[in-house]
């Protein structure tokens, strides 16, 4: 067996042991360590890609000067929006779209299919049925958060409304989670009512605002949600979460 000591050839784990550790140590030759070297050649490419993108916006606007070129972190959007192609303008576009809604459209399709479709309305299939429910979740999905943007596109100070939406929730949110942070109260179920009542009246807050009844702005209904619910949630937990009566020991 060559270097291998003796007692070792005949007893198997040892010899998995004393090959696990050759080819950790690189004994084994440089097929061992192949997709450490593909790992470590990864940035190097992802620098060349870099490097290549900007000589050649150098090389282009060196041989096509413009009046005035905006800032070095802008070349590459001005270039895009004024001299690239229309096809590869908006396959660029697409791609750039396409990379920053994935995660959300997975984080969607994977909570719908586990809290959801799995365990309410489709349980003891099989993983490849779920495997195609959540691909089709993130199909319409998609399509549904089209038809918001869409939809969201013809309103004017559309962040505003972004903020005044999300203060319909936050508040509740907020205060559930310092609920848990800073006491000892137990409320589960009151932490739902509570979040439900104080998000329908931060909901009637802001339509009064909206249509002039009571001015109010939208960081108000951050603050009324979170010490609505806290207050709420604290109230509610001595009726909806009471710790049941132990029962009686037989003699």
């Amino acid at each position: 067996m060559g270097d291998v000591p003796d007692g070792v050839a005949g007893r198997p784990a040892e010899r998995h042991r004393l090959g696990t550790g050759a080819r950790r140590a690189g004994l084994l030759g440089p097929r061992a360590h192949r997709p450490q070297h593909r790992l470590a050649r990864r940035p190097e490419r992802l620098r060349l890609i870099y490097l290549a993108i900007g000589a050649g916006l150098y090389t282009y606007y060196a041989q096509h000067p413009v009046a005035r070129l905006p800032r070095p972190d802008e070349i590459f959007p001005f270039f895009i929006r004024s001299a690239m192609p229309e096809l590869l303008r908006g396959l660029m576009l697409s791609a750039i779209v396409l990379a920053s809604i994935d995660s959300p459209l997975g984080s969607l399709a994977a909570s719908f299919v586990t809290d959801i479709y799995r365990p309410l309305l489709a349980p003891g299939k099989s993983e490849r049925h779920y495997l195609r429910v959540s691909r089709a979740a993130v199909i319409v999905f998609g399509l549904i958060l089209a038809g918001l943007a869409y939809g969201f596109s013809f309103f004017e100070n559309f962040l505003w409304l972004a903020f005044k939406i999300a203060g319909v929730t936050f508040g509740s949110l907020l205060g559930v989670f310092l609920l848990g942070l800073l006491t000892r109260v137990r409320a589960n179920r009151a932490n739902v009512a509570a979040m439900i009542i104080m998000a329908l009246v931060n909901l009637a807050l802001l339509v009064m605002s909206e249509y002039g009844v009571m001015p109010l702005g939208w960081s108000w209904l951050v603050i009324f949600g979170t010490v609505g619910t806290m207050a709420l949630a604290s109230v509610l937990a001595k009726v909806l979460d009471r710790a049941p009566a132990p029962r009686p020991v037989s003699p």
